[in-house]
């Protein structure tokens, strides 16, 4: 333990290091004493902070994001719930950190009174004891011990092996700007803001343990097993801490390198190999040396790595093993190095570091991989070379991962803060645009130019933290020939739809001429080209695009007219973006047939075909041929046919759409869609149906594009014309159509879930009205509740089938809406299939249909793990029959929610049913192998 506040001075003589530093003013020391047994970290910490601002401050704001893992209330918690985080939630609370404050006094050795802000547990306010005036010192220090977390929530923490991988745990002043502190808590986004600090750390550890950290050692461990580092700090402290540290160090010049990144298959001297060339590459890039000792830990890449090569299976190997270490070096560096070098608030101002860094990314492969593809070295397989996505070079891939969310109309400002991006945003569209963006001027205004304006930028960086304005009069300073006005106001302010494309096209002679049109009117330069077979004959930027405006160049023996050929803009259609170039075509672009799925090629018209396999009961095996214009990437318009034999009813079956989309970029309203399906298949044996199901689609996000509350309204006509069949004898109900209307207001998190339907269904043999409300509340004990109520009624009934009614047990679907195995089944294994909807019971009772009204209540509760309990109750009435009272309760094991689930009754109006007879006949399961929900299962996380 320390002594008082007063032998401050000698404690640093003890360390051997000047406690406070000038070119910080700010500065701290640190005294660690690691626990390994409970994954405790005891700290004594003292603190200079200095007030920067023009006026006197009374308080002080502190992170302390480690305690940040303590609530499930806390602003991480909800980020976590969000994006479905399960195991911080239902796993043991020894998993998650807390921060157990003991003695915060001040440089008299008074406690010191703070508080926690009510709605961030993990920022606290510190009241001064008097206001420290501008340019004054105030001095204090803490004692409080870390209890860390498992790394398996942000990749930091405690690892395996006892590996520990540190990073935003300590307790530090929030940045101080424009007289104020900053107020951000933990969301998991690596982007704590701290003002730069001298630091001087002392860390203690069991026996044979190691330390790392991203500053110079002071002193290697003695007898008492204690580390010493310290150094200059703009970005929050890195430490690791392991029994062994199977670490990799190169130095380079002043630069030296502390690797955690493991390849076993290359030998040290191809490592240094590539570590130098990557420090070389960022010395000619930034103008200045990378000298400082930096730490590249696996958490980092772990947390945000190389998207598309770490998806790729190790078994594929597409990629040489020497490349993948090289970009997962490369990345994770460049990712350390700018926000360190630069000082840049990550949470505000992300996209300039983003743009750097993909840019440099892109640069590095040209220069030192030129012929890598996006898909490794399958890409050069003679096989699959018709493919697009296999010919594509390996910069393609950043402009194909930012149109995904493009193109889904999620892409969101690249000046929006962090919090507010979508996960596949913040991680990767993003990124890759801001990255574009760069490529896009160094292609406009010169890469000399945006490479000088780089380096003007870093070298202000010597000198503060940089903001938005420095990197505004950086570009526009070594860009004085061009207005980047518009380049700011529309590329990084807004999310408008950039779409150009030629008008009025003529041919006169050896010239050509043309005017530009511009959806929303963007004032972007835009590059044309002339393309004879493919090549880019000549290229020309117009500035400043002026509608009606006629442009005239010399054709130079090209045959096509192209805008933005390379894709240098991020540009929503580019397949208006060509034009026949000589007299004589019919087409402005030619076309292409392409087996399976492919990448968008703008240049062609696309059509793909698929060979189909399938399965039901009744048709049996279904062996067809899908042809389409539905590339990897979404297009307002949709031709999808699919027509196939089915080997047991020996006929043709099959179905078909056509599909239109508008995606509305400002307000709730954020999707539109109208479709009209047509199928035929087997719904019993050699008993078919068709299907015809004109609809439109209109989907709302309320609460912006973070949220996950979604809503959405369907309007639709269901014309179904049937068989008759013996198989199943229901009077009235081969043919008929439903006008439905339906409106679904539904939010998915782990700590909010509620699911609200409201359903109108009309034709000429009923009507009926129903409504479904559901929820899910996360308890205490690590227990979730869900509840979910249904009521249906009956307007009119001018039918005496049952096949119209509200079922208890199982829908009979008669709009064909849910993917039943065996629709028909009575028996055998698709009859225990179940269906979440109306009724919902899991016991099949005696009564299983409404013709009247019904309302049921569907509750359950996990107990351990997997296995939970449900109940069910409800009322139904059918016509000339009292009201009758219905149950159900039993065991559920929820392996995958709403996915893979399975029921075993227990206890229903049928009796004790375990003990009855085919007891196994009365389980029943939820199985989804439909690829479209599965994806959602995945994908959820992301969008």
């Amino acid at each position: 333990m320390f002594g008082r506040i007063e032998n401050l001075l000698l404690w640093a003589v003890l360390f051997g290091l000047p406690f406070f530093s000038v070119q910080a003013q700010h500065a701290t020391q640190v005294r660690l004493q690691l626990q390994p047994k409970t994954h405790d970290l005891e700290v004594w910490q003292d603190i200079q902070w200095v007030n920067t601002g023009q006026s006197a401050q009374n308080d002080l704001i502190l992170y302390d994001w480690n305690h940040a893992f303590s609530s499930e209330s806390s602003p991480l918690a909800w980020r976590f719930s969000d994006e479905f985080l399960r195991h911080f939630f239902f796993g043991p609370a020894n998993e998650k950190g807390n921060t157990k404050l003991f003695e915060l006094t001040d440089q008299a050795g008074q406690a010191l009174t703070y508080e926690r802000f009510p709605d961030q547990i993990d920022l606290i306010k510190v009241h001064l004891p008097r206001p420290v005036a501008p340019q004054e010192k105030v001095y204090f220090r803490l004692h409080y011990k870390l209890h860390l977390p498992e790394d398996s929530f942000t990749s930091y923490g405690v690892g395996s092996n006892e590996v520990y991988q540190l990073r935003e745990f300590l307790i530090m002043p929030t940045r101080f700007v424009n007289n104020q502190f900053l107020t951000y808590s933990h969301l998991s986004l690596e982007d704590q803001c701290v003002d730069p600090f001298d630091v001087s750390l002392q860390v203690e550890l069991p026996t044979g343990w190691q330390a790392a950290a991203d500053m110079p050692v002071k002193s290697a461990p003695s007898t008492s097993n204690t580390s010493q580092f310290e150094g200059h700090i703009r970005t929050p402290l890195t430490l690791v801490m392991a029994p062994k540290l199977v670490w990799e160090q190169y130095v380079i010049n002043d630069c030296s390198i502390t690797s955690g990144i493991q390849e076993t298959r290359l030998q040290t001297p191809e490592k240094a190999i590539i570590w130098e060339r990557i420090v070389q590459f960022t010395h000619e890039k930034s103008g200045l040396p990378p000298a400082k000792n930096w730490l590249i830990t696996q958490a980092a890449y772990n947390n945000n790595p190389f998207y598309g090569l770490n998806q790729v299976p190790a078994f594929m190997s597409p990629f040489d093993v020497g490349f993948l270490y090289e970009m997962k070096c490369l990345k994770t560096f460049l990712s350390e190095y700018l926000p360190e070098t630069l000082g840049l608030d990550m949470r505000e101002s992300a996209w300039i570091a983003d743009g750097i860094q993909y840019s440099w990314m892109m640069e590095y492969v040209q220069r030192y991989h030129p012929d890598a593809k996006m898909m490794g070295r399958v890409g050069h397989w003679k096989l699959l070379k018709r493919f697009h996505l296999f010919s594509l070079d390996f910069n393609e891939q950043y402009r194909y991962f930012y149109m995904l969310s493009l193109r889904r109309n999620t892409d969101q400002s690249l000046n929006a803060p962090k919090p507010d991006l979508i996960k596949y945003n913040e991680k990767i569209a993003s990124r890759y645009k801001a990255g574009l963006c760069q490529v896009y001027l160094q292609h406009w205004i010169g890469n000399e130019a945006v490479q000088l304006a780089e380096q003007q930028l870093f070298e202000v960086g010597k000198l503060k933290n940089i903001q938005r304005i420095d990197w505004e009069n950086a570009l526009k300073s070594q860009a004085k020939d061009h207005d980047l006005t518009p380049y700011f106001s529309t590329l990084i302010d807004q999310r408008t739809v950039i779409d150009y494309q030629f008008s009025k096209v003529k041919i006169q002679g050896d010239s050509l001429s043309f005017q530009l049109l511009s959806k929303n009117n963007i004032d972007l330069a835009i590059p044309v080209y002339g393309l004879k077979k493919g090549k880019t004959i000549f290229t020309h930027w117009i500035e400043h695009p002026v509608p009606n405006k006629l442009y005239t160049f010399a054709t130079q023996g090209a045959d096509q007219l192209a805008l933005n050929h390379e894709q240098l803009m991020p540009e929503m259609n580019a397949r208006n973006n060509y034009a026949a170039a000589q007299k004589g075509k019919w087409f402005n672009k030619s076309f292409k047939l392409n087996l399976v799925k492919d990448l968008e090629e703008p240049q062609y018209y696309q059509w793909l075909y698929v060979p189909t396999l399938e399965y039901n009961a009744y048709d049996g095996g279904l062996v067809g041929f899908r042809l389409h214009n539905r590339t990897m990437l979404e297009k307002p318009f949709s031709v999808d046919l699919n027509p196939s034999y089915a080997t047991s009813a020996k006929s043709i079956t099959g179905v078909g759409s056509l599909s239109w989309n508008w995606f509305p970029r400002n307000g709730s309203l954020y999707e539109s869609r109208l479709v009209a399906p047509i199928s035929f298949y087997h719904y019993a044996p050699q008993a078919g149906y068709m299907r015809i199901n004109p609809s439109w689609f209109l989907k709302f996000r309320p609460e912006g594009m973070r949220s996950n509350r979604k809503q959405s309204l369907m309007v639709r006509e269901v014309i179904i014309q049937k068989d008759p069949t013996t198989y199943i004898v229901e009077e009235n109900a081969e043919n008929y159509a439903v006008f439905n209307v339906r409106w679904i207001d539904n939010l998915f998190e782990i700590k909010r879930y509620h699911n609200y339907m409201s359903d109108l269904q009309l034709s000429d043999k009923f009507g009926k009205v129903s409504g479904e409300i559901g929820f899910r509340k996360l308890l205490s004990h690590n227990r979730q509740l869900n509840v979910r109520l249904f009521a249906g009624a009956f307007l009119y009934r001018n039918t005496q089938s049952s096949y119209f009614d509200f079922g208890v047990d199982r829908p009979t679907d008669y709009l064909f809406d849910y993917n039943y195995y065996g629709r028909s089944d009575k028996s055998g294994l698709w009859s225990q299939q179940l269906v979440h909807a109306e009724g919902d019971f899991k016991s099949k009772l005696r009564t299983r249909y409404a013709d009247q009204w019904i309302t049921t209540a569907n509750v359950s509760t996990n107990i351990w793990n997997w296995f939970e309990v449900y109940g069910d109750a409800g009322v139904l009435k059918n016509q000339h029959e009292d009201a009758q009272f219905i149950y159900d309760s039993g065991l559920k094991l929820n392996l995958v929610p709403d996915y893979f689930e399975m029921y075993f009754p227990v206890h229903s109006n049928n009796g004790f049913e375990i003990s009855q007879y085919q007891y196994s006949q009365k389980i029943r399961f939820v199985f989804t192998i439909s690829t479209n929900t599965l994806f959602n299962l995945f994908t959820r996380k992301w969008f």
